[in-house]
């Protein structure tokens, strides 16, 4: 048995069960499991159930029906889960080892080898017979000047001709930007930051509290349907709502949890159905009044 905070899985999900009005009939229809197995898990008695998969799965399932945290359903899982022995059911001869791991890494290299390997090639090629044409190619602007300095007269011989540098323009001086003086007086007090704005103001409305001396079932509704508390509360633990609208409250351990209304306790008795109150508080015609199921 698995001791979860306060009493054992079974024992919770018994509560939760009893909370929600429902059967085991019920809760093994919507499952799909058989009524003993839903009352051997409520009894934390996991016989036979040793099997990881099977338990793991009718524990979380029945946990997410009722709404309450699939933790405690690992954990009695993993503490009532036998591990399965692993069986060697042949060997791989190394041979074989060998070739299924590097066979494919081979294949990809020769046949990347027989793609780049032309390409590479042609490339080498092409650009080489290139480069001859470029040699071949005559460049030189002299030996195309020499039949016209030839034409001329022997007796005539070709003078340096120095031609005199442009004279050099002043250099130009850019006359300052003029300098405008401002009359504001300097400030010498730091920036001041921004006034924080105000923070907004409380929610106004009524207050529901809720003490909890002992482990209960909560379930808190607002006006709309809108669950505010749904869960399994431990001893010790206080809530608090506030609310302009009428707010449902359902208690599974009605003696465990004292319920007060705008500061005043509320006497759970007149509410109470086998240790379970139903209640709507704040609303139009009274401060508390009966929900029937």
């Amino acid at each position: 048995m698995i001791d979860t905070g306060e009493g054992s899985l079974g024992q919770h999900l018994r509560a939760a069960r009893e909370a929600r009005g429902w059967t085991r009939e019920e809760v093994a229809t919507r499952l799909k499991l058989p009524v003993r197995l839903i009352a051997r898990i409520e009894a934390d008695d996991y016989q036979g159930m040793t099997q990881g998969v099977y338990l793991r799965g009718y524990l979380i399932s029945y946990t997410r029906l009722l709404g309450l945290p699939a933790a405690h359903a690992e954990r009695v899982a993993d503490l009532h889960t036998e591990t399965t022995p692993i069986v060697a059911t042949g060997t791989v001869p190394r041979s074989r080892y060998l070739l299924d791991r590097y066979s494919v890494t081979a294949t990809y290299l020769i046949l990347t080898g027989l793609i780049l390997g032309p390409t590479v090639w042609f490339a080498a090629t092409r650009g080489g017979i290139e480069q001859s044409l470029v040699r071949t190619t005559p460049l030189d602007t002299a030996a195309l000047q020499t039949p016209a300095a030839s034409s001329a007269p022997d007796s005539i011989a070709a003078l340096p001709v120095e031609v005199a540098p442009a004279p050099l323009a002043p250099p130009r001086i850019e006359a300052p930007p003029p300098v405008v003086a401002s009359m504001a007086p300097f400030s010498t007090r730091p920036a001041t930051a921004p006034a924080p704005s105000p923070a907004p103001a409380a929610e106004g409305g009524r207050t529901l509290v809720l003490k909890v001396s002992q482990a209960s079932w909560v379930e808190v509704l607002d006006a709309d349907g809108k669950r505010l508390e749904y869960g399994l509360l431990q001893a010790g633990t206080e809530r608090s709502y506030r609310s302009e609208r009428p707010l449902s409250v359902r208690l599974g351990n009605a003696d465990g949890v004292e319920l007060q209304a705008d500061g005043a306790a509320v006497d759970l008795a007149p509410y109470r159905r086998a240790n379970v109150a139903h209640v709507r508080v704040f609303g139009p015609d009274a401060t508390v009044a009966r929900i029937e199921p």
